[in-house]
């Protein structure tokens, strides 16, 4: 894949994906918003509107676009119950919508985008650069590093963790996001799990199935636990590697997008997203930790202090009350 002018004068496609988002807010950008927004910054590409038979978009917003794919909607998925109940996942909507509109799309290049998230320049373009080929693409993907983690730290302590990578966007050539997304729909199962904060998360399953169409690890893999920092054939490092060889994880500010207000995440918890430097700085790792430690017991340490002060507060106001009766 070629760079700068070269790489924007490939055929793009540009998948919009997902339920019709009628307005923008807290939750997202309005599709229609999202639409202009990839008209305005990408005015050569192709865009594919792909969603639901049951919300079929408004006038406005399929005449901004070149097609429209409107699948049967296949519902959500449970993956496993714990005693808070089934853990129900939107998966196998985000996989249809975005297979079908990436099978519908005929662009060399391709950007899997949300239909709530915004483009707001074509700097993603000069993310595109010639790198060595990758066993399972003919390029690395370009993706997100918001959710995008190695490590978890909310919890209590800190666990590892294998197949985070963020399923909000991703660029590339267009047979190989195809690989990624292609293949069965995730299997529900309502086997007990070790406990609903451990529930794997949506980026883990998508990940470990891509690993599993691909051969990349025995077919009967899975993932039960969000702790797992190793899969069959595929210890932690082994993983890490992997993913620098065949990703390219970059901020949404690198990448020129607006994700949904709703994702923000402020102070500590934006540091624990990682990036293709933070990927790649594996030899201070240690380091790195050390630093995420002390930035989550400051974390700690300030909740809890604001937690004492509200407590005083609350307790001289009734002591006020009281004097005053």
């Amino acid at each position: 894949m070629t760079s700068g002018a070269e790489t924007l004068a490939l055929r793009w496609s540009i998948v919009v994906q997902g339920p019709l988002k009628a307005a923008s807010d807290k939750a997202g950008f309005a599709t229609i918003d999202v639409v202009n927004s990839a008209r305005e910054y990408f005015p050569q590409a192709e865009i594919v509107y792909s969603g639901w038979k049951s919300a079929a978009p408004a006038p406005e917003v399929t005449r901004r676009v070149d097609h429209v794919v409107l699948s049967d909607d296949p519902g959500t998925v449970v993956l496993g119950r714990s005693v808070a109940g089934p853990n129900v996942e939107n998966t196998n909507r985000q996989i249809v919508s975005t297979v079908e509109g990436l099978k519908a799309a005929t662009g060399d290049v391709v950007i899997k985008l949300r239909s709530d998230t915004k483009i707001l320049n074509a700097r993603l373009a000069g993310l595109l650069q010639p790198r060595p080929k990758p066993e399972m693409f003919a390029q690395p993907l370009v993706a997100c590093s918001h959710f995008t983690r190695l490590h978890f730290f909310e919890y209590g302590g800190e666990h590892r963790c294998v197949g985070h990578l963020s399923d909000l966007f991703f660029c590339g050539r267009k047979e190989d996001v195809l690989r990624y997304w292609d293949g069965p729909l995730v299997a529900p199962h309502h086997d007990e799990l070790l406990s609903y904060v451990r529930r794997p998360t949506a980026e883990q399953v998508l990940f470990v199935r891509f690993l599993r169409n691909s051969g990349r690890v025995p077919p009967d893999t899975d993932i039960r636990d969000k702790y797992a920092d190793a899969l069959p054939g595929m210890d932690f490092e082994t993983y890490v590697g992997f993913l620098r060889r065949h990703f390219v994880v970059a901020t949404p500010h690198a990448l020129g997008i607006a994700l949904p207000p709703r994702f923000a995440r402020r102070g500590f918890s934006r540091y624990v997203f990682e990036t293709e430097s933070s990927l790649r700085s594996r030899a201070g790792e240690s380091g790195r930790l050390a630093q995420l430690s002390y930035a989550a017991m400051n974390r700690l340490i300030r909740g809890e202090y604001r937690a004492r002060r509200a407590a005083k507060r609350v307790l001289h106001t009734l002591k006020l009350r009281k004097s005053s009766e």
